[in-house]
Formats: C-alpha cells, structure tokens, sequence
C-alpha cells in the first residue's frame, strides 16, 4: 500500500511546519512516501527507512537518486517478518536520542 500524493503533501507541509530534521519511516514500499519527506526535509535531515523487504524500494531508487536525495537516508534497517520488529526498536531508538521524529507508518510493513 502506498502514500496517495494528498496524503505525502500532507506529511511534507507537516514536516515543514514542525521543522523536522529527522524522521523514521516504517514501511518504505516503493519509496514515495520516503521521496516525498527526504525533499521536505531541510538539506542536513535525517531518514531511518524500515522495512522487511527492500525490494520494492529499489524500484523507487533511482527516483530517489535523480532528486538528489540520497544523502537524507541514513540507514535502512531490514527485518524479517518471521522475527520480531520490536527487537529492532532499541537499535532505532539509539540512532534518534537526540532529535525529534515524526513516524511514518504503512500497515503493510508489519503484516
């Protein structure tokens, strides 16, 4: 399941009205949500994608690469949907001790 462009407008003029520097993204599918909150995000922000499989995020890569974004993605976390992804969370958590972050979820990630 993807972002709809109203809803990644939305997270964009959030995330610019709360002058986000750093967020996690839960679920990052193809990458249109992650594409949409990167270009919202000042030059020097910070994204934590998660994601079970990043296949499908590959396929949004080389959009990602064209906007020139690439540098805002600072990590992007696999688990295994066989596994626990709360056994993650403490690794995460480190990574945002020190900024504030608005979470992103897609339901499809944690199915």
């Amino acid at each position: 399941m993807g972002v709809l462009p109203d809803e990644g407008f939305f997270l964009s003029m959030l995330l610019k009205l709360m002058n986000a520097k750093q967020t996690l993204e839960i679920g990052v599918f193809t990458g249109y949500s992650l594409l949409t909150i990167a270009l919202a995000l000042p030059d020097d922000g910070k994204i934590i994608a998660v994601d079970p499989s990043l296949k499908a995020y590959e396929i949004g890569l080389p959009f990602i690469r064209e906007a020139g974004i690439e540098h805002k993605i600072t990590a992007c976390v696999r688990f295994s949907k066989t596994k626990n992804f709360f056994l993650i969370l403490p690794q995460i958590h480190i990574q945002l001790l020190s900024s504030r972050a608005i979470i992103v979820f897609q339901s499809e990630a944690l199915c």
